[in-house]
């Protein structure tokens, strides 16, 4: 019979231990937004009862650019879409329009994008 001792260093040589390592490239671990940014009663008030996209839009964006950590939601996304589109910038209504469709196509508000990315 074969007398097996091992060392304590042995073994410890043999055991695989995982180390933290870097993700690899396309891997990276995306940090959660900590807040929800809902559309504020001013930016409706802007849109609708004085028919001004362009302040609707800048509230939206002050929003945005004040709480970098946040995100807005979806409807906050559509509305944002629909002042493009109301300006007659098409071509960021579109890309708006297309971001909520492909990020939320089950909700309400990516249907209602889905309709606005059709050929009109």
């Amino acid at each position: 019979s074969h007398d097996h001792t091992f060392t304590q260093a042995h073994v410890r040589s043999l055991t695989y231990s995982a180390e933290i390592s870097e993700p690899p490239a396309g891997f990276e671990v995306v940090q959660p937004r900590s807040t929800i940014l809902e559309v504020p009663d001013s930016v409706y008030e802007a849109l609708l009862v004085d028919n001004d996209p362009a302040n609707a839009l800048n509230i939206l964006d002050t929003l945005v650019a004040n709480n970098p950590n946040a995100s807005l939601t979806p409807e906050a996304l559509f509305i944002r879409a629909l002042c493009y589109d109301l300006l007659g910038s098409r071509a960021d209504a579109r890309v708006a329009y297309y971001d909520i469709w492909s990020r939320y196509p089950m909700t309400l508000w990516g249907q209602l994008a889905g309709k606005h990315l059709e050929l009109r």
